[in-house]
């Protein structure tokens, strides 16, 4: 492993799902992917989160203004 920290297991308890399990599991491990990169060392949530609420916000406040947003994402880049 080439980070600085030991990776930690991860354990998965299904109590009730409608989905597949191996579907349920993809899903969790795409979660751990997540950027967590920031130079703010309190972030609540991980930057492709944070990010893409902020992207939404701007789209609704485009939209609470009867303006039609971008749909390409680079303009809110």
């Amino acid at each position: 492993y080439p980070g600085s920290f030991v990776p930690r297991p991860i354990e998965v308890i299904i109590e009730k799902a409608d989905s597949d399990v191996r579907i349920l599991a993809k899903d969790l491990m795409d979660l751990t992917k997540l950027d967590w990169n920031s130079t703010d060392f309190c972030k609540r949530l991980p930057a492709t989160i944070a990010v893409s609420q902020k992207v939404g916000n701007i789209i609704g406040e485009l939209r609470g203004r009867d303006i039609e947003p971008p749909s390409a994402y680079s303009n809110y880049m």
